[in-house]
């Protein structure tokens, strides 16, 4: 019998309930409990834990861990907790993970270019007007991040019309995508996105890289759209550019702080689309079948097939 692998999480009880019975169904040869429900004798013995929206001090619970798997694509708020007890760190990537968030960029590219907030904005004040709006074939979106979320973005952009170019920290190519990259070629980049679509991890380099000098840099009327990580916003940057009519309109999935504090102004502000943070929200079936596969992989071979290189923080 392998050691008991502790599922660490945050999450309300019922989603819990929801990927421990996932979970254990992908892995019948493996014991799947939650964190609290480990006994003080198994704690020890404890090589790997799952991870889904964690409390980072409850891993100090497991003094022999040798990896932890998340059941998500962000691992910004786990860097510190695994270069502190010097364990890998293993992030989910999921190919329906990377689809769920390209059909999202499609549906608030759309959103944003076929003016649905001046629409909404309209039926306020009760006014009928038809306005303006561009072809798809006109519309430059710009893709601030080429991972794999970023790459499926691009595709399904390019398969409904849209003009679509990335950014990178290093060089990537995609048939059919101009692909910029390092922060010489960050302007030339910037300076035709009437969408940017921002997808890179958080790292000391990312943190509060839509700023005043970035925002400025794009067309006038141009918009924002943040499924990265808040982290990644500098918010009052953000609120002057849409204040003084340089930006459009701007659609923010992530924040520093979530659930978003109820008195914080971006709830009220016009020109500013607010989601609870569920651009891609992972399947606890495909997810299960993948941390499976690795921890599989791992008993069979002592190794792990990919992780993250804590110093980049991806």
């Amino acid at each position: 019998m392998h050691p008991v692998i502790p599922f660490i999480s945050q999450l309300p009880s019922s989603q819990q309930q929801i990927w421990l019975e996932s979970l254990q169904k992908a892995m019948a040869d493996e014991q799947i409990l939650l964190a609290k429900d480990v006994k003080w004798v198994a704690r020890n013995d404890a090589e790997i834990a799952i991870l889904a929206d964690p409390d980072p001090e409850q891993l100090q619970l497991f003094k022999n861990l040798k990896w932890i798997h998340t059941l998500g694509a962000g691992v910004e708020h786990l860097i510190h907790a695994a270069q502190q007890k010097s364990i890998k760190l293993v992030r989910l990537q999921d190919p329906n993970l990377s689809q769920a968030m390209a059909e999202s960029v499609l549906t608030w590219t759309l959103y944003i270019s076929k003016k649905v907030p001046s629409y909404r904005q309209q039926q306020r004040q009760k006014i009928w007007r038809q306005l303006p709006v561009q072809p798809n074939q006109q519309c430059n979106i710009g893709i601030l991040g080429f991972g794999e979320m970023g790459k499926a973005s691009a595709l399904i952009l390019l398969d409904n019309g849209f003009q679509v170019c990335a950014w990178n920290r290093s060089k990537k190519k995609l048939t059919g995508i101009k692909v910029f990259s390092g922060q010489d070629e960050l302007p030339a980049f910037l300076e035709n996105c009437q969408i940017l679509v921002c997808l890179l991890p958080l790292t000391v380099d990312t943190r509060h890289i839509i700023n005043h000098k970035l925002l400025q840099k794009l067309p006038k009327g141009g918009s924002v759209i943040n499924f990265s990580r808040g982290g990644t916003l500098n918010k009052q940057d953000l609120i002057q550019q849409l204040d003084n009519g340089h930006l459009y309109h701007a659609v923010l999935d992530v924040f520093d702080q979530e659930p978003l504090a109820a008195a914080d102004s971006l709830w009220r502000h016009e020109k500013i689309t607010l989601l609870p943070h569920i651009a891609a929200l992972s399947d606890p079936i495909t997810a299960s079948t993948i941390v499976s596969e690795n921890i599989q992989f791992y008993r069979e071979n002592g190794q792990l097939r990919q992780f993250v290189d804590l110093e980049r923080g991806y």
